[in-house]
């Protein structure tokens, strides 16, 4: 047998053998190389990589090319050329175990190390059913029911994270399994015999975003004698593609597509196609990197390939399997249990089954009402007839961890984030001229609006220290004598006409007109790669753009504005060159969305140099565009200028990107009322980040600034202590309101002007630092409340518990899934404690003829 995948497990534990040493044991034991990971495993103690850090954490930002490539550039991509599929015979009797055939499943694995041990000590051995109960022992004890450990052990997509290299799988998936199968050995427990175990898988989107490379060293079958790519456990391996056919005892087939996106390529569909009419089977399991239905929801374009197949699917077509026929969809993708049926038919179930060891997505995620049915629609599901965690387990574990504001600060950068734009906030109000001309017109304005009385708010003028230290290191952005600033605002003053920038206007009709070509252009971007579109498809986009030039020049002409004296209006000028800098980054998105359907245009007719024009014509109005608020607008110091700019980049990152995410991200499917409700929460986040620091950084006082923190920090845990206790999740919201309220009162009570400092701006940093950690679990935790950001709570909990598999016997009229699931990882394999959390079984209406 090869050698196991242990050499690297050595490296990446932190071990440093005494190579000596090393090579003589090596050599003692190269009659047998199963003993490699033993040897090296002896030399020091484990130490188990924690999950990995989604909140961009070092891996993440490593591996943030090879994502940016595979989302960008994926669909272009076609890695299945090499691919040789062939149906895998296991129909004989040795494969059979009390008269049966068992196999095992897992998907979305090699994240934490200590879960993917745990899970990988479970699925070495065979485990027994304590009677009819949920007990599972891996010891015989009396009156227990066997299950014996799977012929194959198959692994349903995304290996390893965050990209699935080969490095990842060792360190992840290879290391874990070897520290496992060298654990079972010692304790007497492997599931062995002569009879050959093998390791299977289909890709996920994490297993592409490195081009199936650490995919094919792992799974890939090579007869070559000299095949050195180590294998894991005791496994083998058999296929040769990344879709796996396998003809099992009883009539029984499993086919484990490779289908990113819902889209199947025409390979699969023809192969399958073909074997479906030579053989129709009645026992057939069907696993796919993506779940069709999840959270009670079918997502339509995760249908497709079975709709492709000319499968019958419940929730998909609306068409049931015949009545002497099992089929079962599984997928992973999800990283929790749930079982989908349908009433009256106990000869079908779609399961999603992603506890293969990532962070848990709640199972707790509300959705939208499902739509009403008709005889063309697919039948929706119920409620998942099992689920696993609960909800309440998964609501309360999931809303604890994210009220941790420790959690959040481990789960990556993003802290960062909140830190470095609290700084820049608190540098353009007290330090740049222009943008603290900007706070004291609008400050000026609404305060002639009050009905009260106030005091102006005087210019910001720094101590003689502060001004020594930032001439030095930005003597471009600290104001001198000659820097002219913005005028006092007429904003409320009486018989005074309000007047704003003619600019403003012009340039968002100028960014908006280029959208709008872009979006006029979309439909014949999309159909470009199907079939013939030519030049004249595009006269909507043309037309738009030239109707923008003598709209801006009448929008100029009718309100004036700040380019006749742009000298005194430095921050407009700044906002202006960046506004007009926009239609060429669209001008660039655009033509590379353009010269990407070239290729696929030429497969349908010739290409000529006339197709290119567009492009010089997009870059060309973008340039020119860029070119004239230049020579426009751009009459200020280079340096005061990019301060502008940064400052309203971190204004719109950190203040408005929120109510963004909010808004596309955590109410995508529903409708306008939820995406605005969830828009204000994201818009509430972005005014705590940017309004606390910069309070604290301009006018807080030591005391105030402990204080305002650490009553953050108490709310958090009360709120948490509060909702663990009654687990009222959906009142999140309304605390978070009012604590962050309470912060900022007492963040501004007694507020005085400190001279600007390098320590002023610390305070900003570190306290934009804190606030974040624990306003963005705050977020997180009241969006989950309603079912939004599923995905992004479940990164930042990293919550590694909870994890599963399926043990699966197959017998000739009947399907049984054994799920096997553990609630907490350890280190030692003989101290897990699994449970039978399902038992499911399916079966035809009526037996074969």
């Amino acid at each position: 047998m090869s050698t196991s995948g242990s050499i690297p497990t050595a490296k990446l534990t932190g071990e440093k053998p005494v190579f000596a040493t090393l090579t003589a044991k090596l050599k003692a034991v190269a009659a047998q190389p199963r003993l490699w990971s033993t040897v090296l495993l002896d030399e020091a103690p484990r130490h188990f990589r924690s999950p990995v850090r989604w909140l961009l954490g070092r891996d993440l930002l490593t591996y943030l090319r090879s994502i940016s490539l595979y989302s960008s550039n994926g669909q272009e991509l076609d890695h299945r050329d090499w691919m040789h599929p062939d149906v895998v015979a296991w129909d004989q009797p040795e494969m059979l175990e009390e008269g049966a055939f068992w196999f095992d499943y897992f998907s979305d694995s090699g994240d934490g190390q200590m879960a993917m041990y745990s899970l990988a000590y479970l699925t070495l051995g065979d485990l027994w059913q304590n009677g009819q109960g949920n007990d599972v022992s891996m010891q015989p004890t009396a009156n227990a029911t066997r299950l014996p450990r799977g012929r194959f052990l198959f692994v349903g997509g995304d290996t390893a994270y965050h990209v699935a290299d080969r490095a990842t799988i060792a360190e992840r998936f290879s290391a874990p399994f070897d520290w496992a199968h060298a654990d079972r050995l010692a304790d007497g427990t492997l599931g062995a015999d002569d009879k050959p175990r093998y390791l299977l898988g289909i890709p996920g989107n994490h297993d592409y975003y490195d081009a199936l490379l650490g995919f094919n060293h792992l799974f890939r079958y090579n007869t070559t004698p000299k095949d050195g790519r180590p294998l894991v456990a005791d496994f083998q391996r058999r296929q040769n593609a990344s879709f796996v056919t396998l003809q099992l005892p009883f009539g029984w087939w499993f086919w484990g597509l490779d289908t990113q996106h819902g889209r199947i390529d025409w390979r699969q569909r023809q192969f399958y196609r073909d074997l479906g009419e030579a053989n129709a089977p009645k026992r057939l399991i069907v696993a796919t990197p993506e779940p069709t239905t999840v959270f009670g929801h079918v997502f339509e374009g995760f249908t497709q390939p079975f709709e492709g197949l000319r499968l019958p699917r419940p929730f998909t077509n609306g068409q049931v399997p015949k009545d002497d026929e099992i089929h079962l969809d599984i997928a992973g993708d999800v990283h929790h249990y749930a079982r989908y049926e349908r009433k009256g038919s106990p000869n079908y179930a779609s399961v999603v089954s992603g506890g293969g060891g990532a962070f848990l997505h709640p199972t707790h995620t509300s959705v939208p009402p499902k739509p009403e049915t008709d005889a063309n629609q697919p039948l929706w599901p119920e409620k998942p007839t099992k689920i696993f965690p609960d909800y309440e387990v998964s609501c309360r574990d999931t809303t604890l961890r994210l009220l941790c504001p420790w959690k959040i600060f481990q789960g990556g950068y993003v802290w960062l984030i909140g830190a470095v734009c609290a700084a820049i906030v608190y540098f353009g109000a007290a330090v740049a001229p222009h943008t603290q001309a900007v706070g004291r017109w609008l400050s000026d304005g609404l305060m002639t609006l009050s009905p009260w009385e106030v005091p102006a708010l005087a210019p910001r003028v720094p101590s003689e220290r502060s001004v020594a230290f930032f001439e030095k290191v930005a003597p471009a952005v600290v104001p001198t004598e000659d820097t002219v600033l913005l005028p006092a605002s007429p904003l409320g003053q009486p018989n005074t006409p309000t007047r704003w920038p003619a600019e403003i206007p012009a340039a968002l009709l100028l960014v908006m007109a280029v959208v709008g070509s872009f979006a006029l252009s979309g439909k014949a971007l999309a159909e470009a790669r199907v079939k013939v579109v030519r030049l004249r498809r595009y006269w909507p986009t043309g037309l738009c753009a030239l109707a923008t030039v003598p709209a801006v020049v009448a929008t100029y002409q009718a309100l004036g504005g700040v380019h006749t004296k742009p000298v005194r209006h430095g921050f407009w000028c700044s906002a202006m060159v960046l506004m007009f800098a926009v239609p060429l980054i669209l001008a660039w998105v655009w033509t590379s969305r353009y010269v990407a359907t070239l290729p696929k245009q030429a497969k349908y007719r010739p290409v000529t140099w006339i197709d290119y024009g567009p492009p010089w014509v997009a870059m060309g109005l973008g340039v020119l565009s860029l070119f004239y608020g230049l020579v426009t607008y751009g009459v200020h110091p280079i340096g005061q200028t990019a301060s502008d700019i940064v400052f309203v980049f971190a204004l719109l990152f950190v203040g408005l990107g929120p109510a963004g995410l909010g808004y596309f991200q955590a109410a995508s499917h529903r409708p306008w009322w939820a995406r605005l409700a969830f828009a204000g929460l994201g818009f509430y986040l972005g005014a705590l980040q940017i309004v606390v620091p910069l309070i604290l950084a301009l006018g807080g006082s030591w005391v105030r600034t402990v204080a305002a923190l650490t009553l953050a920090l108490m709310l958090t845990g009360l709120a948490a202590l509060w909702f663990a206790t009654l687990g009222r999740a959906r009142h999140l919201w309304l605390l978070w309101l009012i604590s962050g309220a309470l912060v900022m009162a007492v963040a501004a009570v007694g507020h005085a002007d400190h001279a600007v400092s390098l320590t002023r701006m610390f305070v900003a940093f570190a306290s934009g630092g804190a606030l974040t950690c624990i306003w963005f679990g705050w977020y997180l935790a009241a969006s989950l409340a309603f079912g939004g950001h599923n995905n992004e709570a479940g990164g930042a909990a990293r919550l590694d518990r909870h994890r599963h598999f399926i043990r699966f016997k197959l017998e000739p009229n009947k399907l049984t899934g054994f799920v096997i699931a553990l609630n907490k990882p350890e280190a030692q394999g003989r101290k897990l404690h699994p449970t039978l959390v399902d038992v499911f079984e399916l079966q035809p209406k009526m037996p074969a003829n």
